[in-house]
């Protein structure tokens, strides 16, 4: 931890004193104290990291197809704007592949039509059949009715009732005819439906042919996704690239984030929101302000220590010459108290239990007082309740950490 300290404790004077008179943990050896007055003032807590800048934004730039450079329209530290083209490949056979590829589309589309056409025929082809059934049931009722008709005429000529016995089997056949033709029909429908089913399916298929011809072609031309600045170049002119490889490296160096990592020992006190001090490496003469972003939820295993990385954004300075690759170190703000009251932190005894006392100075004598303590920083800590301002108390080279509790 690192702290920005206000210079709270007033030293009053250094004292030597022999171990059996006041030491209350019955050490033999005299021990050099100092003596100090309990203060109020500010404390602020801080955790530390170091790291490199980052662009928040950035994008390795590749072809989504393979082929050959035909035109780079930039270089390393050209601006710009989201849309702009960088670079573009020979695009001769894909131009020619979208041809083909609209052109089987047109012959789909045509299919469909004719498909259609042919559907249609045969649904009138049916329906005519489906007519001339009933004109021949008709015509059959109309002869076996005039024929039973003649039947009952007693007068009636035999050669008249062979006559209509012949025209009853006209129309029969003529039934049976019709009949055939209809199931003709039914069965013609079936394969014309299924073939403009087929139809249909041949133009989805072209025109996702045509779709990717399009998309391929498109991908021919990089184009920037959003306002920055070229950072690098990797490739040249006539030179033929794989897809998905990164050609171009686009930054936006107006929003730049520095990643830190922190212990495990810390980590926990760090949150979003949090505001932080940084130093960058080559700027040594300002201090940038920040606040944390994000904090890792996934461990990092270096050297044998557990970190976490924390990502702060800051204020972009202007003018600076500020580049993502710096080094710096951030001091993130974990705890911040205005006038609270302030001991040096030597003057902290704490026992193997958790609690804490210090030795104040009354009337000359040293006496162990039991206080709460609040936050610190290494260097003082906060007094929450045990001690009033101005008091004396000793302060000690070493903090004594009893082995035994405290105030039993």
């Amino acid at each position: 931890m690192k702290s920005w300290p206000l210079m709270a404790v007033l030293v009053l004077g250094v004292i030597l004193v022999g171990s059996a008179a006041c030491n209350p943990f019955g050490q033999k050896q005299q021990e050099e104290q100092q003596v100090a007055r309990v203060v109020r003032g500010d404390l602020t807590v801080t955790v530390s990291g170091s790291g490199s800048i980052n662009a928040m934004q950035e994008a390795k730039l590749s072809f989504g197809t393979g082929g050959k450079i035909d035109r780079i329209y930039v270089k390393e530290g050209d601006t710009v704007s989201t849309g702009a083209a960088l670079a573009r490949l020979d695009t001769a056979s894909l131009e020619l592949a979208l041809a083909r590829a609209n052109i089987a589309r047109e012959q789909a589309e045509l299919a469909i039509v004719q498909a259609n056409v042919a559907l249609e025929q045969v649904r009138v082809a049916q329906d005519q059949a489906g007519t001339a059934v009933a004109q021949a049931n008709i015509a059959r009722d109309q002869a076996d009715f005039n024929l039973s008709q003649l039947k009952k005429a007693a007068a009636t000529p035999s050669e008249q009732i062979h006559i209509a016995e012949a025209q009853l089997e006209v129309a029969r056949s003529q039934v049976s005819n019709a009949e055939a033709q209809f199931g003709i029909a039914g069965l013609q429908l079936e394969p014309a439906t299924l073939q403009l089913n087929v139809a249909r399916t041949q133009l989805k298929l072209a025109e996702q042919n045509v779709s990717l011809s399009q998309q391929q072609l498109d991908e021919a031309t990089m184009v920037a996704p959003f306002d920055g600045v070229v950072g690098r170049v990797s490739a040249r002119e006539k030179d033929n690239v794989l897809p998905n490889v990164a050609v171009i490296h686009l930054i936006d160096p107006a929003r730049l984030e520095l990643k830190i990592q922190v212990d495990e020992i810390d980590i926990t006190m760090i949150e979003a929101g949090q505001k932080a001090l940084i130093e960058v490496d080559a700027l040594s003469a300002r201090q940038l302000q920040g606040k944390v972003i994000s904090v890792g939820l996934l461990p990092i295993q270096a050297a044998g220590i557990v970190i976490y990385d924390v990502k702060i954004e800051f204020e972009m300075p202007v003018g600076q010459g500020l580049r993502a690759g710096m080094s710096a170190t951030a001091d993130i703000v974990v705890a911040e108290r205005e006038n609270a009251l302030l001991v040096p932190d030597r003057a902290v005894i704490r026992d193997n239990i958790g609690k804490t006392a210090v030795e104040a100075v009354v009337n000359g004598q040293v006496e162990q007082r039991p206080v709460v303590t609040g936050i610190s920083d290494g260097s003082q800590t906060e007094i929450l309740s045990g001690l009033e301002e101005g008091e004396t108390i000793v302060e000690r080279r070493t903090q004594q950490r009893p082995l035994g509790p405290l105030f039993q």
